[in-house]
């Protein structure tokens, strides 16, 4: 019998002690939640967009169009012409004479010529100027077109307004600068007098530059233009098209000054 009543007794005491937990749970359940709710009041979580929030977004989109003006437009610039480097078409190898592809991105806005108009020679239309008139030997009779150094997408003259070290547009040689021992503005009158680009002696990187026949190269085959003296003395008349290159890191021959 006492047996019984203790069994009894004990499940009389858990059978209590059960109700009294749930009790107890639910109120700190409830105590958790409006804790949570008090919280959340304070301190509102912003709604989730992804990984970026609509204020993210927005600055994003500011930035965005502060960049566009510039950074953009000069990104679309150079993958332009890096992709018309790539594309445009060399002369046949049987009439190449230049030891490698024109440079891209030539300076003086050489590299927005990409065929070879006003160049009255039966070569390839998909040829850029510089191609056609620095290494195809088919164009060696002509030159670039007169006064091209003036067109106003090349502005020869708003780009040198200082002595100008001008460098192969295939290879990278330094070939002239100018001027020297004479003033830009004579620089400028003599080139406006022939219509193209003209150096004298002392500005010439001999080493660098040849001539054959009246014809003028580079020493990596380069074609450049013609060698016509005048009263004053030397004159390299050279096309601009093949002198709007950038220095090569590698340049062997003379790089550093004028003989």
């Amino acid at each position: 019998g006492s047996l019984l009543t203790r069994q009894a007794g004990a499940a009389a005491s858990a059978l209590g002690a059960s109700r009294a937990k749930k009790p107890r749970g639910r109120a700190q359940l409830l105590s958790l939640v409006l804790s949570n709710k008090k919280r959340a009041r304070l301190s509102p979580q912003r709604q989730s967009t992804g990984h970026c929030s609509p204020n993210t977004l927005q600055r994003a989109h500011r930035l965005s169009e502060a960049m566009r003006p510039n950074t953009l437009c000069a990104l679309t610039a150079l993958v332009a012409t890096h992709a018309i480097a790539a594309f445009a078409a060399r002369p046949p190898s049987a009439l190449d004479e230049c030891s490698g592809p024109v440079q891209p991105a030539l300076n003086y806005g050489i590299s927005r010529r990409t065929t070879p108009r006003g160049v009255p020679a039966p070569i390839d239309i998909n040829e850029s100027l510089a191609e056609a008139v620095c290494c195809d030997t088919r164009a060696l009779p002509f030159a670039e077109p007169q006064f091209l150094y003036k067109q106003p997408d090349v502005g020869l003259f708003r780009h040198v307004t200082k002595t100008t070290t001008f460098y192969d547009s295939v290879c990278g040689l330094p070939l002239f600068r100018a001027p020297v021992n004479r003033t830009l503005s004579d620089f400028k009158a003599d080139t406006d007098e022939h219509g193209w680009p003209s150096f004298r002696a002392a500005e010439v990187f001999t080493e660098n530059v040849r001539v054959a026949g009246g014809l003028v190269t580079s020493a990596c085959g380069t074609h450049l233009g013609t060698y016509l003296p005048d009263d004053k003395g030397p004159r390299w008349c050279i096309d601009l098209a093949c002198v709007a290159g950038h220095r090569a890191l590698n340049a062997t021959l003379s790089t550093d000054k004028c003989s």
